[in-house]
């Protein structure tokens, strides 16, 4: 018998912002994780890259909120292709990205999900040419410039 212990649950995960305001729930499991170190990125996440679990859509609702929520139009972007950055109004934590051309996804930033994202490992590494020298390259995830 195979040992789940620490095996990731299909429960519905949450999140919310720093100041508790705007609250999220997705169902299921992440389809994807990603680190991503384009400046947008960096300057979005304020770290050296961001680290964003991305959902099915479908499956994401904000459960508190919205009217709090606010949208940057990110149309600068490395890959040329535009962002919907939302974030939350008071405190600033961004919440989360979507985008015409993944328009099934959303993409949550892993720092904002209240369940233990430890488990999820990223695969894939976005913009690495972008990586800040002083942080390694990471074993195991490949690499794309999107």
């Amino acid at each position: 018998m195979a040992d789940t212990t620490n095996a990731p649950s299909a429960e519905p995960r949450t999140g919310s912002c720093l100041c508790g305001k705007v609250q999220y729930e997705m169902a299921g499991l992440p389809i994807g994780m990603a680190l991503c170190h384009c400046r947008n990125c960096r300057q979005a996440s304020g770290s050296s890259f961001a680290a964003n679990a991305q959902y099915e859509r479908s499956k994401f609702q904000i459960t508190q909120g919205q009217d709090v929520l606010k949208l940057y139009n990110d149309d600068r972007t490395g890959s040329g292709k535009p962002l919907e950055r939302w974030f939350c109004g008071n405190c600033g934590s961004p919440m989360y990205i979507v985008s015409p051309w993944m328009d099934t996804v959303v993409a949550v930033p892993s720092g904002t999900q209240k369940d233990d994202v430890q488990i999820f490992n990223p695969q894939q590494e976005y913009h690495h040419d972008h990586r800040q020298k002083w942080v390694p390259k990471f074993k195991g995830i490949a690499e794309s410039s999107l």
